[in-house]
């Protein structure tokens, strides 16, 4: 008789650490490859104009046009001659109205389309002052996009957020104990010592310091140190001595 012996199954070491490198932001090539992996790793990066002007500006084109409709149909309703036709539309024979009502019902769905969407538009919260200075910093810093594309976080009164909002009064907090750190303690900026690891993960040119505020997890696979990755809120600032 023969006596087969069955080993327990197992996780080798080798296929627990099959999984995908975790890509770090200088992986990716500079220009808009390494900015968009940036603006990746942290929610409140994404930011982006409302074009307040450009949809006040469509929107009064739009009302106009159906005012414009309006009028016209009002006057076909003056001079129409039959009064059946106005008072039985199964009846009604008239093209210019017919013609007019069919104009009028597809700008309307076009025009409900996009007094929603720019309602939806104006109800996002508007970008915070520190993200947009950390984008500004890092990319002054990096030069890795053309000035004139960048001119977009210049435009602070219409910028909006696309990130949940947090609690204020955390954010608070959190915005205040990172400014002290940076003006008082010099250890939190030499860029050889305490931020080193981060410059493993984020490229961090001379002058430029990024670093996490709280609550933060790794994002879309680009990893933070330990130590940092108490950080919702990747932010880069010039030093000024």
């Amino acid at each position: 008789m023969t006596v087969q012996f069955c080993l327990p199954f197992w996780n080798s070491p080798s296929s627990v650490s099959d999984k995908p490198p975790t890509k770090k932001i200088e992986d990716y090539r500079p220009g808009y490859p390494r900015y968009a992996a940036l603006l990746s790793t942290n929610g409140p990066f994404f930011l982006c104009r409302r074009f307040n002007k450009l949809r006040a500006r469509i929107l009064l084109l739009k009302q106009d046009r159906l005012s414009m409709l309006e009028q016209r149909l009002d006057q076909v309703d003056q001079e129409e001659s039959s009064a059946l036709f106005l008072g039985k539309s199964r009846a009604d024979r008239n093209p210019e109205r017919i013609s007019l009502q069919s104009e009028i019902e597809t700008c309307l769905a076009d025009y409900d389309k996009f007094a929603e969407r720019t309602y939806r538009s104006l109800s996002f919260a508007p970008a915070h002052q520190r993200d947009v200075e950390s984008l500004q910093n890092w990319l002054s810093g990096t030069g890795c996009l053309a000035r004139e594309e960048t001119a977009y976080l210049t435009y602070g009164e219409e910028l909006a957020s696309l990130a949940p909002e947090h609690d204020s009064a955390v954010m608070g907090i959190e915005a205040w104990v990172e400014s002290q750190l940076i003006r008082f303690y010099r250890g939190f900026r030499n860029a050889d010592k305490s931020l080193e690891p981060f410059s493993q993960c984020v490229e961090r040119p001379q002058r430029v310091y990024l670093f996490r505020s709280l609550n933060s997890t790794k994002r879309e696979g680009h990893a933070f140190p330990p130590h940092l990755t108490s950080a919702a809120h990747a932010s880069s600032h010039l030093q000024h001595d």
